[in-house]
This record gives C-alpha cells, sequence and structure tokens, in this order.
C-alpha cells in the first residue's frame, strides 16, 4: 500500500504518515530545529551554534518559512515563531519543522517572560508525549540571561522545570557568546552556556540514527495495526450489507411467494 492509500484509507494520520514517509525517503541528515514565540532569540541561537551570521536576525519579524542550513553534518532548523501570524499560516510551516523533519527540538524561550504562558506550555505538553511516543528528543533553552540577574534566572529555572519536569533546560546567552568570541574571552564564552547546549546536542545526536529506527518499526507497526483494524471493519459493514441485502431478497422472495399464491388460488376459484 502506496502513502496516497494510506491516507486516503487513514485521513485522520496525516501527519504520521508523512513523519513515516520522510524516515523512508533517501538518507538524510539528522535535523535539529529551534521553535519558540517570536522574538525570544531562535535565529541569533542558532547563528551561535552554526558559527556564522546565517540566520536573520531583527526586532522586526524576519522568519516567515522555514530556513535551514547545513552545518558539521546536521541540518538545523529555523522556524517562524508560535502565535506570530493570525493566518496560522506560520505556525502550521513550524508545526512541520518541529514534528515532520526534526529528530531533535531546541524550545526557546526568553528568560526575561518569566514562566511559560499557556502556548507553550501545551506545546510542550506536546513535545514530553512525543517524546515518550518516538523517542525524539527535546531540549528547553533559556535564551538572553544576560539581561536578568542569577536569582531571577533561577527562579524562572525553577518555574520552568515544574511546568515541564521531563525535559533538560539550559540557559544560555547568544550575545555573550559572541563578545567573547569578539574579545577572545574564555569566562565570557563559558558563562554563555553556549558550549553546554552544543554538549547536550551532540549527545542527543548520537542516538538519533536508532531512534530513527525505532520509529519507523513503532510508527509502521501502529499505522498497519490500524489499516488492518479498518479492513477488518469494513469486511463486518461489508457483512453486514450483505446480510441487510440477503434479508431484504429472502423477504420478497415470500412476499412474491404468497401473492403468487393469493393469485392461482383466485384464478382457481374463477
Amino acid at each position: 500500500m502506496g502513502f496516497e492509500a494510506m491516507n486516503a484509507v487513514l485521513p485522520d494520520q496525516t501527519d504520521q504518515i508523512n513523519r513515516l514517509q520522510y524516515l523512508l525517503a533517501e538518507a538524510r541528515l539528522p535535523v535539529v530545529s529551534v521553535i519558540g514565540k517570536y522574538n525570544h532569540g531562535k535565529s541569533s541561537l542558532l547563528n551561535a551554534l552554526v558559527e556564522c551570521e546565517q540566520f536573520a536576525v531583527s526586532d522586526a519579524r524576519e522568519t516567515t518559512v522555514l530556513s535551514d542550513f547545513e552545518y558539521q553534518g546536521v541540518r538545523w532548523l529555523d522556524t517562524p515563531g508560535l502565535d506570530a501570524d493570525v493566518a496560522r499560516n506560520d505556525d502550521e510551516a513550524a508545526m512541520t519543522g518541529a514534528w515532520q523533519q526534526s529528530d531533535i527540538r531546541l524550545f526557546v524561550h526568553c528568560v526575561r517572560e518569566g514562566e511559560l504562558d499557556q502556548s507553550e506550555s501545551d506545546m510542550i505538553d506536546t513535545l514530553q508525549q512525543d517524546a515518550l511516543d518516538s523517542g525524539r528528543q527535546t531540549l528547553i533553552v533559556l535564551t538572553q540571561i544576560e539581561q536578568v540577574e542569577e536569582q531571577t534566572l533561577a527562579n524562572v529555572q525553577a518555574l520552568i522545570k515544574q511546568q515541564a519536569p521531563k525535559l533538560p533546560i539550559i540557559p544560555v546567552s547568544a550575545h555573550r557568546y559572541r563578545q567573547g568570541l569578539e574579545s577572545a574571552s574564555a569566562l565570557k564564552i563559558k558563562k554563555s552556556g553556549i558550549n553546554e547546549l552544543r554538549q547536550a546536542v551532540q549527545s542527543a545526536l548520537a542516538y538519533v540514527e536508532q531512534t530513527r529506527k525505532d520509529e519507523v518499526l513503532a510508527l509502521g507497526d501502529r499505522l498497519g495495526g490500524l489499516i488492518d483494524q479498518g479492513l477488518i471493519n469494513l469486511q463486518a459493514r461489508l457483512l453486514h450489507q450483505q446480510a441487510k441485502r440477503q434479508a431484504l431478497l429472502a423477504n420478497f422472495v415470500t412476499e412474491y411467494q404468497n401473492l403468487h399464491s393469493k393469485l392461482h388460488k383466485q384464478l382457481n376459484k374463477a
């Protein structure tokens, strides 16, 4: 059964089918997606991770479609800000990047905003459940930590840990990292948290190949089971329809025979 046929049979499983199709396509680089709300520092973070100004950074909204860059054997993906577009076109693009293509998700949240808002919290809940279902990993990255006091950072980190107990949280400052590079300050680079984040990403990348294999098997079993159940349900409906038609036919034959018998009797009397 092809993917188009699977979509026709299981229209409510389109995301899962597309993910399976993506995984079964030709060999692909591991994909790390950066997701989060608009203006929380996603592009600046990516630029720090790929060591160049590849992703547009601006106070005005720049990222409106998925943007990617290959660096050190990894495909880095910048997504539009969640909830940034009233028409939700960008939200849909972000979800495509986060769900269909990504192996690892970096969920970015600006520490100045305090705890996660409702939309972010809902997304985190979904990501935590997906980690259990698919094995794909998500890291929460607190950005712009240079703009708050250490105690404030600790308080925000504690609040978010309560909201996302199953996900690691890594505080970073892309600005501090850039300053460290420009001034050759090892201390600023260390305090930026970028290298710690890199190490966490590298650790997660080590599991991507096996996670993909496991996910293919799990998706195949799940979708195959749904197709099998669908066929059983279809056969049951066909048998039910067949039984109804047979009952109608039998009733018609009986009524016809009764009518024929009555007519025959009346003709004989005549």
